[in-house]
C-alpha cells in the first residue's frame, strides 16, 4: 500500500469496494483527503493571518441511477464503511440517470497506480510573521510611491494550500498526491473626482510553496497595475452615443484568459455536452473557432496553478490540444463521460467532495507573433480592455467587463473610459479573433474550490457590442 504521510492506510478498503459493485454498483471510490491552508492579509492598519488543518474522507458510489456521496471526519475502517453505506443509500434516492445500459466495467481503462509530490521549497512554516508584515508593507509601500496622491488604499493576500489525497477504486485504483499551491491577490483604490472610488487589482499564483515572495514578479506586477490605476483618476465614462455599436476590442492576457476559459467550460466539456445533449462525436474534427485559435490543457505545467498528477478520480493526467487551427479536436472529460463517449479519461475528473466535473488543470491559448502595440496599431477605431471586473456567459453571449478600457483612434491610444462593458455571441468570438500576441500570462483562478490556471496573450476581435 501506498505510504500517505498524515492519512492513514487503509489496508481493507479495496475488499470493501469490491462488495459494494459485486451487489450492483457500477462503480465505488473513497478519497482520504488532508487540507492545509494558510493565508495572510494586509490593509492599511491591518494584519490578518490565518492557519488550519483538516483531515476527512469522501466515500462515492454510482449506481445506475446516479451517484451517491457522503463526506466524513471519521477516517478509520469503520467510519469509511459507514460512509460508503450512506454513500449507497444516497445512490437509491437519485432521479434515472439512463445508465442502464452501463456494466460494471464502466471504468476499465486500466487502475490508476503510483505516487505523486510536487516539491516545495518554502512552506508557510519557514517564515515568521514578521517576514510576511514586510513584505506586506513593502507591496503597500510600492503601489503608494507610484501613485502618489492619488493612492487611497490597497489589500494585498497570499493564500496557501496544500492537499495531500490518496484516492481508492473498486476498479482497483491507489494513488498517492502531494500538491501544494500558493495566490497573490492584490487591489489598489484611487481618488477620482467626484468622491468616487475606483480601483485595479490582479491575481496570480502557482504550485509550490512560498517562493514567489521572493522571485521578484510580484513587485512588478504591483507595479503595473498602480500605474494602470493611475489612468482611472482621469478616465471618463462611456458617450451614450458609443452603446450598441459594434467595434473591434483588443483584450490584455488576464481578460483573453478568462473569455477562452469560460467558453470552454460553457461550450467544450462533458459536461456541458451531455447537459446539452449534443453528440461529442458530431463535434470532435469541427470547425468551432478562428483558425487562429490553438488551445491546450497541461495539469503538469511546471508553474501551473492548477497543476496536478492525477486527477481527483486517480486518473493520471496529461498535456492535451484541445483546439488546432480553429477545430475541436478533444473534449476533456470524466471517467463516467469517457466510457458514455467510448473514449479513454482525459485525466480531468475534478472535485474533491462532490461528483467529479470535466474541469482543466492549465489551459492555455498558443501565442503568435504580434506584440501589443501591433495589435492595437491595426484598430482603425475601438477599444483596448484591461483587468477583469468580471467575464459572464448567459444565453450562448459572453460578457466581458474590464477594469479599464482605452479608446483606440487610428491605431494609438488615446483617451481612459470607465464602466465599459462588451459583449457578443460565442460563436461570433470565437470566429472574430484576427489577432493574438506572443506573450503569455498564467492567470490563477478558482473553480469554487478547484484551483485552475487560466493563460492567453492578447487577443484582438473583429467586433463585439459596446455598452
Amino acid at each position: 500500500m501506498l505510504q500517505t504521510g498524515d492519512i492513514s492506510p487503509v489496508g481493507s478498503i479495496h475488499e470493501v469496494l469490491k462488495g459494494i459493485t459485486d451487489k450492483g454498483a457500477l462503480h465505488a471510490e473513497v478519497v482520504l483527503v488532508q487540507e492545509e491552508t494558510f493565508s495572510v492579509e494586509g490593509c492599511d492598519g491591518t494584519f490578518i493571518r490565518e492557519q488550519s488543518r483538516r483531515k476527512y474522507g469522501v466515500a462515492r458510489v454510482l449506481t445506475k441511477r446516479g451517484w451517491g456521496i457522503e463526506v466524513t471526519d471519521d477516517i478509520s475502517p469503520e467510519g469509511l464503511q459507514k460512509a460508503l453505506d450512506r454513500a449507497v443509500f444516497a445512490a437509491t434516492l437519485c432521479g434515472y440517470a439512463k445508465l442502464h445500459q452501463l456494466s460494471s466495467k464502466i471504468f476499465d481503462w486500466g487502475a490508476g497506480q503510483g505516487s505523486f509530490v510536487i516539491p516545495e521549497r518554502l512552506p508557510p512554516t519557514s517564515l515568521s510573521p514578521s517576514d510576511f508584515a514586510d513584505f506586506l508593507s513593502k507591496i503597500r509601500a510600492l503601489a503608494i510611491d507610484v501613485l502618489g496622491t492619488y493612492y487611497l488604499s490597497s489589500r494585498t493576500r497570499m493564500t496557501y494550500r496544500k492537499i495531500s489525497k490518496r484516492v481508492l477504486g473498486s476498479d482497483g485504483t491507489d494513488i498517492y498526491e502531494e500538491r501544494p499551491f500558493s495566490g497573490v491577490e492584490f487591489e489598489v483604490n484611487v481618488k477620482v473626482p467626484r468622491r468616487k472610488v475606483l480601483g485595479m487589482g490582479f491575481r496570480v499564483g502557482s504550485v509550490g510553496g512560498m517562493e514567489v515572495m521572493f522571485s521578484g514578479i510580484i513587485e512588478q506586477l504591483v507595479n503595473n497595475c498602480a500605474g494602470i490605476a493611475r489612468h482611472l483618476t482621469g478616465a471618463r465614462v462611456l458617450n451614450p452615443l458609443w452603446r450598441g455599436k459594434r467595434l473591434p476590442v483588443v483584450l490584455d492576457c488576464d481578460l483573453s484568459a478568462m473569455a477562452i476559459y469560460k467558453i470552454l467550460l460553457e461550450k467544450f466539456t462533458s459536461d456541458s455536452i451531455f447537459v446539452s445533449g449534443q453528440q461529442p462525436t458530431e463535434l470532435i474534427g469541427t470547425r468551432v473557432a478562428s483558425e487562429e485559435l490553438t488551445i491546450f490543457d497541461d495539469p503538469m505545467l511546471s508553474n501551473g496553478y492548477g497543476s496536478y498528477a492525477f486527477d481527483d478520480e486517480g486518473v493520471r493526467t496529461r498535456r492535451k490540444k484541445i483546439m488546432e487551427d480553429g477545430y475541436l479536436v478533444t473534449i476533456i472529460n470524466t471517467k463516467l463521460h469517457a466510457t458514455l463517449m467510448g473514449e479513454e479519461p482525459t485525466g480531468n475528473g475534478r472535485g474533491l467532495r462532490s461528483v467529479p466535473h470535466a474541469i482543466p488543470g492549465n489551459v492555455y491559448v498558443r501565442s503568435k507573433d504580434w506584440s501589443l502595440e501591433e495589435l492595437i496599431e491595426g484598430v482603425d477605431l475601438g477599444f483596448y480592455l484591461h483587468g477583469v471586473r468580471g467575464v459572464e456567459i448567459e444565453g450562448g453571449r459572453i460578457t466581458i467587463k474590464p477594469q479599464i478600457a482605452f479608446l483606440i483612434e487610428k491605431g494609438e491610444i488615446k483617451i481612459a473610459v470607465r464602466d465599459l462593458t462588451v459583449s457578443e455571441e460565442i460563436s461570433k468570438f470565437l470566429n472574430g479573433i484576427n489577432g493574438i500576441g506572443k506573450k503569455v500570462r498564467l492567470y490563477a483562478h478558482t473553480e469554487g474550490d478547484i484551483p485552475v490556471g487560466v493563460g492567453a496573450p492578447p487577443l484582438r476581435i473583429s467586433q463585439m457590442h459596446i455598452f
